[in-house]
């Protein structure tokens, strides 16, 4: 009787462990997946409020019928941050 219930505790502890083993991969899973809508749901967002916003615009015949162009501006690089420390002049010279 002893035996067979040892027997009989392996077979659940390896069932129990499969079962957490599926439902952490279930888990993961859905996780992926509600990540995924989040970030469709924030590009429909976006899209949807850039609509309402045209809609309302004044120049929305203009916006519509419209082409994007990047200046020279926009491509160049960063003003450089002035040095600080050393190659600073002191006050009262």
């Amino acid at each position: 009787m002893s035996k067979s219930m040892q027997e009989n505790q392996l077979v659940w502890q390896e069932r129990v462990q499969y079962l957490e083993k599926k439902f952490e991969d279930q888990k993961r899973e859905k996780e992926q997946e509600i990540e995924s809508l989040k970030e469709q749901l924030r590009d429909v967002m976006f899209y949807l409020e850039a609509q309402n916003q045209i809609a309302k615009s004044p120049d929305r015949d203009d916006i519509a019928g419209g082409e994007v162009v990047v200046g020279a501006g926009a491509l160049s690089t960063p003003p450089e941050v002035p040095l600080k420390g050393k190659h600073r002049r002191r006050k009262g010279r």
